[in-house]
């Protein structure tokens, strides 16, 4: 059986994403709750018009984890937006 895994990149207001390693504003970690774990600065996210040099999402795992990453930028760094794009740019087995 042959699994196929399609991979994405992400738009944010018409732009890619690069990275989320931009200049740190914020903490990431969890903050509330009985273990409280402030684990680093909170990097901005860069963006980039060149779809080459887009983030790359696979895999379920890797796709919550980039959702939850804008998530945090949210609360964290006051990240707004009118549009969130998961584009399809292939497919690997």
């Amino acid at each position: 059986m042959v699994i196929k895994i399609k991979t994405y990149v992400l738009l944010i207001d018409g732009k890619y994403v690069k990275s989320f390693d931009g200049p740190p504003v914020g903490q990431a970690g969890a903050k509330n709750g009985w273990y409280t774990e402030v684990s680093g600065e909170l990097g901005t996210i860069e963006y980039t018009d060149d779809i080459d040099q887009a983030y790359e999402i696979s895999g379920r795992i890797n796709f919550k984890s980039t959702f939850d990453r804008i998530i945090s930028r949210m609360s964290e760094q006051g990240l707004t937006f009118e549009s969130l794009h998961f584009k399809e740019v292939s497919m690997s087995k």
